[in-house]
């Protein structure tokens, strides 16, 4: 991965080492879909005081969520000298992850830094030997932004009108299926001039500058209202959070803020509020193809060539699934490793890019990432020096960015297995494409996996609950969409 810097005390054994045999143990959802008058009926039966209670038990009988406490409460983690035989010990119920660097581990990463400095400019540059046009589509990086307008191929502002004119126009051909949710025109023209202007004079801010990025609606940004995609919610924000700073310290020309599925719980990007984002793969103009969610209008728009990089936020995909079914680069970042200057936040929902190459995805993140001095999360976890370690070295060893020379990807067979017959092919053929180009497939296994998607389960949804709480009893709760 691009963030793997982070390490953990005591690890568990590596999952290539692990058997696979027996090791995969998701059972497949069977659940009724339930949507409009149904699900409002169900709904309310749910909060009827006896009989919504025994239905919840139910369902929790058969999501194993008790199997899941009694494993939390009864593991016993590894521990040099091993367990006495018998010897309980409970694993303690903890919000965030915990983990004190130790001595060797912040000097590897000093050293690390030593041997590959971060330089942005250098990593900014960094160019594609493989022939663009043997593309369908010529999706722009942001080098290709920005060699334009050092050129003078083009400007920020004349880039900035054209976006403008195209979002006003898909607004209004289509408002169910809306991508841009927000935008402040005079604001972004009055930038996007400024940035015009830094080039004709030669006094570039940063290797960002006048290139035009979305973000997601639920991410604070100065001067745009957070809606969390809902028809209620409009809390205005004064203040730019710490990861928006330091892409403006770059140049960045917000152009608005993208679409999400409502609240961020779903991963299919319907929302009946804003509309909802088509798929530009979509084959047939006849239907409505997801992005996937919930970061849906971040990935319309970098699928689209609308901007090169666009923010998402993902507590259970939400990156990781509009990426993957509009075919942009997402990333999810480790655990604060992107810093959340706010007083509130999810254990589990961190903010990343969103780009049209892995490139530009590792030098959003490399601005992108650092800590915060009032990142609420500050006594959980402390984080090393941000650098790219593995990424640069394997573009120096391979012989370039084209190479996937000396990168090793694990494959679990079992659970790619475990996959409609379309995506296992599909599946497969990457692998053999990643094969063709260098890359080493290593066998690993991944165990308690049904344990691990009930426990994120209630994770994710208690702590959007806690977000929520205070609508819960209003008539706001009423206008979500089913």
């Amino acid at each position: 991965t691009l963030q793997g810097e982070i390490l953990h005390k005591n690890p568990a054994p590596s999952p290539r080492h692990c058997h696979s045999k027996n090791m995969y143990n998701l059972i497949a959802v069977k659940s009724p879909r339930l949507c409009g008058w149904l699900l409002d009926i169900f709904s309310r039966i749910l909060r009827q005081p006896i009989i919504g209670r025994m239905i919840m038990e139910l369902i929790k009988k058969q999501n194993k969520v008790h199997e899941m406490v009694l494993f939390a409460t009864s593991s016993h983690p590894g521990r040099e000298g091993g367990l006495e035989e018998g010897e309980p010990q409970l694993l303690l119920p903890l919000y965030y992850p915990i983990h004190e660097m130790t001595t060797e581990e912040e000097a590897m990463h000093q050293r690390m830094v030593k041997e590959t400095p971060l330089k942005l400019q250098e990593l900014a540059s960094m160019k594609h030997s493989m022939n663009a046009q043997q593309q369908e589509f010529r999706h722009w990086t942001i080098s290709d932004y920005t060699s334009r307008y050092l050129n003078g191929t083009t400007t920020p502002s004349q880039v900035v009108d054209r976006i403008i004119e195209v979002i006003e126009n898909m607004n209004e051909q289509n408002k169910k299926s809306s991508i841009v949710t927000q935008m402040n025109v005079e604001q972004l023209r009055s930038q996007a001039a400024q940035s015009t202007k830094r080039y004709q004079d030669g006094n570039i801010m940063g290797v960002l500058d006048g290139v035009p990025i979305l973000v997601k609606d639920d991410i604070p940004t100065a001067g745009y209202m957070v809606t969390r995609g809902t028809s209620f919610l409009a809390d205005s924000v004064e203040n730019d959070i710490f990861p928006i700073v330091k892409l403006k310290q770059q140049g960045v020309l917000i152009v608005g803020k993208a679409n999400q599925h409502e609240i961020g719980m779903g991963t299919t990007g319907l929302n009946l509020t804003y509309g909802t984002p088509r798929n530009p793969y979509g084959k047939n103009s006849q239907l409505h193809y997801y992005t996937g969610g919930s970061s849906s209008g971040s990935a319309a728009a970098v699928a689209m060539g609308l901007v090169p990089l666009a923010l998402g936020g993902d507590g259970g995909g939400s990156i990781r699934i509009p990426s993957s079914l509009c075919g942009c680069v997402g990333l999810k970042p480790t655990f604060k490793r992107i810093a959340e200057d706010r007083t509130s936040g999810s254990s589990v929902y961190h903010m990343g890019p969103m780009t049209a190459n892995i490139q530009d995805a590792a030098l959003v993140y490399a601005i992108m990432a650092g800590e915060a001095d009032n990142d609420h999360r500050h006594q959980s976890q402390k984080q090393p020096p941000v650098h790219l370690h593995a990424y640069m070295t394997n573009i120096k060893e391979s012989g370039g960015l084209d190479s996937l020379k000396g990168l090793h990807i694990g494959i679990f067979e079992e659970h790619i297995e475990d996959a409609d017959a379309n995506v296992l092919n599909a599946t497969k053929k990457a692998i053999e494409y990643y094969q063709s180009r260098g890359a080493q497939i290593i066998p690993i296994a991944l165990p308690h996996l049904q344990e691990i998607h009930i426990a994120h389960g209630i994770t994710i949804t208690t702590e959007m609950f806690s977000t929520m709480d205070r609508h819960y009893h209003s008539t706001n709760f009423t206008k979500l969409c089913p």
